[in-house]
């Protein structure tokens, strides 16, 4: 098996959302970066680009490692973060679309776990039995049966090499707390900015009053003032008044 393509024909016939028939022997490369990577994905992410009345959302996908698909998800997310929001549905989609980049982009179980079949085979071939075996142990929890099958069959063939590790293989593409945050705090701070903007606008509206008087109580105070004066005004005149109308 190392030393043909992996297609999705294949596990009883049962085919695959991701074409893997083009797959060459060896260790399967970044289609990005050229390096090779022993957990690669076909995963896609979304950008959003709104304009007046219309928003369009597009897509990309590649053979990617887990570095590199860190970066497009991130460039997708600020394409979107910067662009999407200004017309159509935009502003319904480009939330969705940062947290479903944020959170691995989509990608297919069955495609990644036959690209991870293909690099054992493609490890086991070369002599890089730690790999082989650390792939073929993870696939071996595989739902699909005829995958864990030749799985373990990879695992008999390290151990007839003498290699035989009890540790689990990295996943690179686990995402980290912080990453979850982060891109939630990407997702919704178009809509946070603008409710912080229309909250202060009212609160200012309210402190200045009407046509930019002072604040209500500022007025009551002044009406208070102006009123007392007026009294003390009042009762002196009438205090004089009576004083020259008074016999002496």
């Amino acid at each position: 098996m190392s030393d043909k393509a992996v297609d999705g024909s294949e596990a009883g016939g049962r085919g695959f959302k991701h074409d893997l028939s083009y797959m060459k022997a060896g260790p399967i490369r970044c289609s990005k970066c050229g390096k090779v990577t022993a957990q690669p994905r076909y995963v896609s992410f979304s950008r959003v680009t709104g304009f007046m009345k219309s928003s369009t959302l597009s897509g990309y996908g590649a053979l990617l490692c887990a570095a590199c698909a860190a970066e497009e998800a991130f460039g997708n997310s600020l394409h979107t973060l910067l662009f999407g929001w200004w017309g159509g549905h935009g502003p319904f989609q480009s939330p969705w679309a940062i947290l479903k980049n944020g959170f691995g982009g989509k990608h297919d179980q069955a495609s990644d776990e036959r690209l991870m079949l293909h690099n054992a085979h493609a490890f086991l071939a070369e002599g890089d039995f730690k790999l082989a075996h650390g792939l073929a142990r993870a696939l071996t929890r595989s739902s699909d049966r005829d995958i864990a099958s030749d799985a373990r069959l990879v695992l008999e063939q390290c151990r007839a090499k003498g290699v035989d590790y009890s540790a689990e293989l990295v996943d690179p593409w686990e995402i980290s707390l912080g990453r979850k945050l982060a891109y939630c705090a990407m997702a919704f701070m178009v809509p946070a900015m603008i409710a912080a903007i229309l909250v202060l606008g009212l609160w200012d509206f309210n402190k200045a009053g009407p046509a930019g008087q002072p604040a209500a109580v500022s007025v009551g105070t002044v009406e208070s003032g102006a009123g007392l004066s007026s009294k003390v005004t009042a009762r002196g005149a009438v205090a004089e008044i009576m004083d020259k109308t008074s016999p002496k």
